[in-house]
């Protein structure tokens, strides 16, 4: 917000939903777009109800974060195999090769997540556990040079 003569301005606005796929799971599961309701109340639209309404007949779903050994990022393997089970609905891999990761600490130390659906919440994170098993960081390793 910027104060002007004729009182206070709009300059910038970064609307957003929380972190950890949050909104992608949310529509996945639901059928809620939870993107566009924030954009909406943010500009001051009004937020229909039926929007909030769920619309899926996902039973259960889930967000399954994947980590990668220390070293340089030299390639991303198995992505097809994880792909080809049924309910995985996403993978994103954050980094590409030549990205040196160091030991999980935070969030963005991750290297991706998977998006997978089951009829119970069990049945979703087996599912997201039989994919991340399937994909393989391969890291080489980093030398320093004094």
């Amino acid at each position: 917000m910027l104060l002007g003569e004729d009182g206070p301005l709009l300059a910038k606005l970064s609307t957003r939903v929380g972190g950890g796929h949050d909104a992608e799971l949310c529509r996945i599961a639901l059928g809620v777009d939870l993107n566009a309701l924030a954009v909406t109340a943010a500009l001051g639209g009004e937020v229909n109800v039926v929007s909030l309404a769920p619309s899926s007949s996902i039973a259960a779903a889930c967000v399954r974060f994947l980590v990668a050994p220390p070293g340089a990022l030299e390639e991303v393997r198995g992505l097809e195999e994880a792909y080809a089970l049924e309910e995985v609905r996403g993978i994103r891999i954050y980094r590409k090769p030549g990205h040196v990761f160091g030991d999980l600490r935070r969030a963005s130390d991750r290297a991706g997540a998977i998006l997978a659906t089951g009829d119970t919440p069990e049945d979703a994170l087996a599912v997201a556990d039989r994919a991340a098993a399937r994909i393989r960081f391969v890291t080489g390793r980093i030398e320093a040079v004094a």
